[in-house]
Formats: structure tokens, sequence, C-alpha cells
């Protein structure tokens, strides 16, 4: 239709029909492409919360999950001071000498990852995230869950080593 518009008007001569004829084909073109560009950034925002909503349920998943973990690690912790201390003044306490020196041996719970931020790796669609704080956040935390995973495979791989306390 709006080809034997022009053709008719361009026979006709009348350029400033045929030049309101472009015009409109061109800005039904642009509006077009900017109810695209709309639509994908809905779809690309809707992608966003939803993405946001899974990366918090992975983090509330790896704290319970970690929660006991956390509670050992503070356990060893003072335990190993109740070694340093014996160790220090010669002197240990007979009763928990031998559960202090399990509970500062114990790398049993590694840390976990989050499912959703490795798909978003995966998948090359970081630039979801929007918050750059957030987004370093999570790189750090995923660089140091992979240390720690990593130092953990090395500990249970190598056979511990024993020196003599002198």
């Amino acid at each position: 239709m709006i080809l034997r518009s022009i053709t008719k008007h361009v026979k006709d001569q009348n350029w400033f029909a045929v030049f309101l004829d472009f015009f409109i084909v061109v800005v039904g073109i642009l509006i077009a492409f900017q109810i695209t560009n709309w639509n994908e950034r809905r779809v690309e925002n809707a992608d966003t919360v939803e993405i946001l909503q899974q990366l918090k349920l992975d983090f509330e998943n790896i704290l319970i999950s970690t929660g006991p973990s956390l509670t050992r690690h503070a356990d060893s912790v003072k335990s190993a001071a109740r070694l340093i201390n014996g160790i220090r003044s010669k002197q240990f306490n007979e009763e928990t000498l031998h559960a202090d020196i399990l509970d500062v041996t114990d790398s049993s719970t590694p840390s976990a990852s989050s499912s959703t931020y490795k798909e978003l790796v995966a998948a090359g669609r970081l630039s979801l995230i929007q918050n750059d704080q957030l987004l370093q956040e999570l790189k750090k935390y995923d660089n140091f869950v992979t240390i720690v995973n990593d130092l953990s495979l090395i500990h249970i791989s190598e056979p511990t080593r024993r020196t003599p306390i002198s």
C-alpha cells in the first residue's frame, strides 16, 4: 500500500508527498525499534529482579548450611588458644586436650558457593547485576570460596605431617 502510494507520487512528481511517505516509513521503523528496545529492557529488568532474588536465596541457604561450620570454627579457635597457652606454659588441660586437638584439625566443611553466580558467569550475564559494589563483593566471595575449597582439597589429599613439639 505504501509502495503504491510512493510510486503514484513519484509519477505525479509530487515530491512533498514522496518525502512525507518516506518520513512516515522512517518514523514507523524508529517507533518499532524503540518499542523493541523498551520490551528488551523490561525483560532484562525482570531477569535482574529474578536473579537478585535467587542470589538472596542462595546466600540465605549458604548461611544456614555454614552456621554449624561457623560454630565449629569458633570452637576450633578457642581450642587452638587453649593449646597455645598449654604449649607456652607447658601445662595442658588433660580433660580437654584430646578434644582440643580434634577441634583444631577438623576442616570437614568447605565453604559453599552461589550456584546463581556461577550460572551468571558461565552464561556471560554478569552485566545484569548493575550494582558495582554487589558485583565486586560476589567476585570476592567466589574467589574466597575457591581458595578455601582448594586449600581443603590440599589438606585432605596430603598426608598429615607430624612434627614433635620440643
